[in-house]
């Protein structure tokens, strides 16, 4: 969870992003953010996404849920496609064998723009796939597994 929650350094180990920072502190356990992703000019233009989150411990399990928000004070820009995120989840539980653990991500993305349905129907699986793989191997890098 430190990993994923450290949205002001989450571009370092995700290549899909090139920006992403906290904006707004709201309580402890939620934050707005804004995170812009790599796109693929000419033809993928970059997304950006202001995104509210919360952040939740239930017994063993970690939970981040949240969506994407308006906000007057970052609204879009012509440097970016405004993409939105639907309510969603993250979810890391323990499993038996310690050494590893149960991810459960449930996301719905509108990437806007003018994006044809097949082009979309596989950067979502790869940015998904890009994302886990990367996460995997920077638990691995900070834990000292190779």
């Amino acid at each position: 969870s430190r990993i994923i929650m450290d949205i002001d350094n989450m571009y370092r180990w995700n290549p899909a992003l090139t920006h992403t920072k906290v904006l707004e502190k709201l309580d402890e356990k939620t934050f707005l953010s804004y995170q812009i992703t790599e796109g693929r000019r000419p033809i993928v233009q970059p997304r950006d996404f202001v995104f509210v989150c919360r952040e939740e411990r239930r017994g063993e399990d970690w939970l981040a849920g949240g969506c994407s928000v308006v906000s007057a004070r970052h609204p879009p820009t012509d440097r970016c496609v405004r993409a939105w995120q639907h309510p969603g989840v993250m979810v890391a539980s323990p499993l038996p064998a310690k050494s590893r653990t149960l991810f459960t991500w449930i996301l719905q993305c509108d990437f806007g723009g003018l994006l044809p349905t097949t082009i979309l129907n596989i950067a979502l699986p790869y940015a998904v796939k890009l994302f886990c793989n990367s996460l995997k191997s920077e638990v691995k890098k900070r834990s000292g597994n190779k």
